[in-house]
């Protein structure tokens, strides 16, 4: 009554203490106080839990015939708590209390002889004690289950699937998950039951609700196809999600794949690119041939991601992959990430051109460079190379958006053939960011005249100009007294003997390889001259700094452990085990690569051969 509240105030102390009283006095009813002390001492209700007191207690009622009391100490023995583990003894305690109709000493009967424990493993009566179990416990779907699955293996009884499907229904339908999951695979592949796609996602759809990877897998891949439910891309990116988020590495690859495309979720680079990275973390706990295709096609995927993303997005890409590997609970990743954060190699000068964000500049300034970026007026864009022509040394870059005031190009009626002001003696401007890292990162003017019409060799493409350059000023623009472009800054002569010796690319080359490429720019006259004050004001509307980026390659990201997909289905009631014996996590020993973004039309059921669960 104490324990309860039932007609005194509740008062484990007080139970406590009167069982206590009536198990030492050999009251009539001792062994079932015993027994319920041992209850009290195994949980730790209203004493401090005492896994030897426990034992003592069940071993009291025990041998006075209590059923559940001899299950109880089998159990202690079994797992050694409170006493020494002894399989036999546990053997001894669990036929004491089976012997009697105790369903869960039953099921734990049939396990020892399907293991072997205490016992020689015996497959036919580990059966017959599963079957006892099965009858004599109305909520006994482990057993149900595993009878289930000694006819589908044909361990200890003929294999028999329609038994199997019989049996595994029978669970199934008290929401065993393991018994749901088979069952839905029972009828996918027609065993034992009529092959029906919608029966097949009605179950696996209840595994999945209780957190198994496989399940949910799956039935996104059901949703993905349209099979045995509607088609619907954004359902199976829900139950790849749930299931990418238990680590299943070929999900997190698909699931990049459908951020990628923006196939049931909106495009989202930076999540593609972050579950990418976690199936490459995955795959480096493998060391075969086929993990190493794997992580090779996990590699280009990420790379051809990187080709569509900015520094920032990659890099809080590779943030978002540390955290949810922390979510995942795979801890911090360990290794290096893919591609560490873009190493700065070098920069370069050019100008805006068009209003579609186009931007000139050396090819010699964007070669080999992975990544490259612009700043305007201290703010950073992203760039990509549009095209180059490497004889001319030009190149073209299309910035992620429309820029500033382009440059125009000097027009000018006295110019001798129409060739721009570049005769000797013309007075010239030169705006760029030489000397990155050492002078300012304003941009930095300077004034010089055309010294010869002719470049380096009498190169006719360029012209030679007084005004001093530095490293950092190529493919910036050479102005004109109006402030219009008549050259780009190319060279400076590396000679200890030449002062000032620098040569620029003239703006006819510059607009043939413009005009043929497409891009529209403006010309304007030059016949009016403007002040020195005002061509640099102009110059810092369409010059801009060129930084150049390389990915270092670093190797995959991974961690010390795996992330495995696990899930523990519900166990009996009374049954407690530290490695429940519902698990059903199936390996997938032949995985697929993921070698297709577009899906899964290569992977089924066939080419997943699971280890079934023993």
């Amino acid at each position: 009554m104490h324990d309860e509240g039932e007609g005194t105030p509740e008062d484990l102390r007080q139970a406590i203490l009167w069982y206590r009283k009536a198990a030492d006095q050999g009251h009539a009813a001792a062994q079932y106080t015993q027994y319920i002390l041992g209850n009290m001492y195994h949980f730790g209700k209203g004493v401090p839990k005492d896994y030897s007191q426990a034992a003592f207690w069940y071993g009291k009622a025990a041998e006075q015939g209590h059923a559940d009391a001899q299950y109880r100490l089998g159990d202690s023995y079994r797992f050694g708590e409170g006493v020494p583990k002894d399989h036999g003894q546990a053997v001894f305690w669990y036929r004491k209390a089976a012997e009697q109709g105790d369903a869960a000493a039953q099921y734990r009967l049939g396990d020892s002889y399907r293991f072997g424990e205490g016992l020689p493993k015996d497959y036919s009566k580990a059966v017959f004690w599963y079957r006892k179990a099965v009858f004599w416990y109305r909520k006994a779907a482990d057993a149900q289950y595993r009878l289930g699955d000694r006819y589908y293996l044909g361990d200890g009884v003929p294999e028999d699937k329609s038994q199997a499907a019989f049996w595994y229904r029978k669970a199934a339908e008290q929401g065993h998950a393991a018994a749901q999951y088979w069952l839905g695979y029972m009828y996918a592949k027609g065993e034992g039951v009529p092959q029906d796609d919608s029966q097949t996602a009605f179950w696996w759809r209840k595994v999945a609700e209780q957190g198994d990877a496989d399940a949910q897998y799956w039935l996104g891949y059901r949703y993905y196809l349209g099979d045995g439910v509607p088609e619907d891309k954004s359902q199976a990116a829900f139950w790849y999600r749930k299931a990418a988020e238990q680590g299943d590495a070929d999900v997190q690859c698909h699931l990049g794949g459908m951020y990628s495309k923006g196939e049931g979720v909106p495009k989202d680079y930076v999540r593609a690119y972050a579950w990418l990275n976690l199936a490459l973390a995955a795959e480096q706990n493998y060391r075969h041939r086929l993990a190493e295709e794997r992580r090779n096609t996990l590699q280009e995927r990420i790379n051809t991601l990187q080709e569509h993303m900015t520094v920032d997005q990659i890099a809080e890409a590779q943030k978002l992959s540390h955290e949810l590997a922390e979510r995942i609970g795979g801890g911090p990743l360990s290794l290096p990430l893919p591609f560490e954060p873009p190493q700065y190699q070098s920069n370069g000068s050019g100008f805006i051109v068009s209003d579609e964000g186009h931007i000139v500049t050396n090819y010699h300034v964007i070669e080999n460079c992975d990544r490259v970026t612009v700043n305007l007026a201290g703010k950073m864009y992203d760039a990509e190379v549009a095209t180059t022509n490497a004889d001319n040394d030009l190149a073209l870059l299309k910035a992620e958006r429309a820029l500033g005031t382009p440059a125009a190009f000097s027009r000018s009626e006295r110019a001798p053939l129409n060739s721009d002001v570049t005769v000797a003696g013309f007075h010239v401007t030169v705006a760029g960011f030489p000397l990155q890292g050492i002078l300012s990162k304003t941009l930095n003017v300077t004034r010089g005249s055309v010294s010869s019409e002719h470049g380096l060799g009498g190169n006719s493409g360029k012209f030679q100009l007084t005004a001093p350059i530095q490293g950092g000023n190529s493919g910036g623009p050479v102005l004109d007294k109006a402030g219009n472009v008549v050259g780009v800054v190319v060279s400076k002569l590396a000679d200890k003997d030449a002062q000032n010796v620098n040569f620029a690319i003239k703006s006819q080359r510059v607009r043939g390889f413009l005009d043929l490429n497409g891009v529209s720019y403006r010309r304007q006259s030059s016949d009016s001259e403007r002040e020195p004050e005002r061509i640099a004001s102009m110059a810092k509307g369409f010059t801009v700094a060129i930084y150049c980026y390389h990915w270092r390659r670093a190797g995959c990201i991974g961690r010390g452990d795996a992330m495995p997909s696990a899930f523990s289905g519900a166990a009996l009631s009374r049954m407690r085990s530290p490695t429940p014996h519902t698990s059903f996590s199936r390996r997938r020993q032949n995985r697929v690569v993921c070698k297709d973004l577009a899906f899964l039309s290569q992977r089924s059921l066939n080419r997943a051969p699971w280890t079934r669960w023993s």
